[in-house]
């Protein structure tokens, strides 16, 4: 049926009965991955993600894998790269971030409005801008074009991080082994790594 599914994957990069990922940075955030298995798709939670995660064994009893899983770690980078108050707020102990963000924005996160605020959620943090997020949220643009300025406006830290980021993306120099096609600019994480950005 077209669909893939994590066993599926593993069979295809076996190698007599053992998998040897490559293990890269290949996102421009500079975070390693797995691929060629990629382990990230692998079901998490309940009986299907015992399943699936049990296909992958230790050499031998003497040794273990350990998966980590890194809670919303690029949500929190936004809470401590832009100093918003506010959404610091939504990662204190008890506090189920999703529902917040609705309560913040729609008033209520019944029913369907927590999942429209996860995806609006994350999604504003990435740019989608309200044309994109009323396709993926399943609504009208002006619901999405509410949202938006709903964050804004309730996270008023973060608003004003993400246009110094989008600015200063549109004004650094270009870095010399990227071609000069005006598609790529440079930033630096807080890390100092160089980070490239794609203009859309």
């Amino acid at each position: 049926n077209g669909e893939k599914s994590f066993p599926g994957t593993v069979l295809t990069h076996l190698v007599g009965d053992r998998v040897h990922p490559n293990v890269r940075s290949s996102q421009s955030s500079g975070r390693f991955g797995l691929t060629n298995p990629g382990a990230t798709v692998a079901a998490k939670r309940g009986p299907k993600g015992a399943w699936e995660r049990g296909i992958l064994l230790p050499d031998n009893d003497e040794e273990v894998l350990v998966a980590i899983d890194a809670n919303a770690v690029d949500v929190r980078m936004v809470a401590a790269m832009s100093g918003d108050t506010e959404f610091h707020k939504l990662f204190l102990p008890g506090v189920d971030f999703h529902s917040t963000v609705s309560d913040k924005v729609f008033g209520r996160h019944d029913g369907d409005w927590r999942r429209l605020a996860k995806i609006g959620g994350i999604g504003s943090l990435y740019g989608l801008g309200p044309n994109g997020m009323a396709v993926q949220m399943g609504v009208e643009v002006d619901l999405a074009r509410t949202f938006l300025q709903g964050m804004d406006e309730s996270f008023p830290g973060v608003a004003k991080w993400k246009n110094e980021m989008r600015a200063a993306a549109g004004a650094v120099g270009y870095d010399e082994d990227v071609p000069s096609d005006d598609t790529y600019r440079i930033l630096t994480n807080p890390f100092g790594r160089p980070v490239r950005i794609e203009r859309k």
